[in-house]
């Protein structure tokens, strides 16, 4: 957690997304972080990238990338006034997120 923020209450569960808040009196400011266990998801593209499952003939696998890690991505980078489609781009080829790729390419 931030410093300054303190008490950090469970606000919901919902669909594997677990939502908390926690309220900085210095600042006046409230913090609401989203979080969820992509454990399998990480599991499921390693088994596809070392099996070289995601390539067909016509089409091939990519990614994946947990709804609520997208739709933050998404919201941040229009806030910034950047295409989606082209930072999700960038985004998935940073070799820090190669996890969330379904191969080593870059896309």
């Amino acid at each position: 957690m931030m410093s300054g923020y303190k008490d950090e209450t469970h606000v919901a569960t919902v669909g594997g997304i677990t939502t908390t808040m926690a309220y900085d009196d210095s600042q006046d400011r409230l913090l609401i972080k989203n979080s969820a266990d992509v454990q399998a998801n990480l599991d499921m593209l390693k088994a596809i990238r070392n099996d070289d499952l995601g390539r067909g003939e016509h089409m091939h696998f990519v990614g994946s990338i947990p709804m609520h890690m997208l739709q933050e991505l998404t919201t941040i980078w229009k806030a910034n006034d950047q295409d989606p489609k082209v930072e999700l781009k960038k985004w998935l080829n940073d070799p820090d997120h190669k996890y969330f790729r379904a191969s080593e390419t870059r896309i």
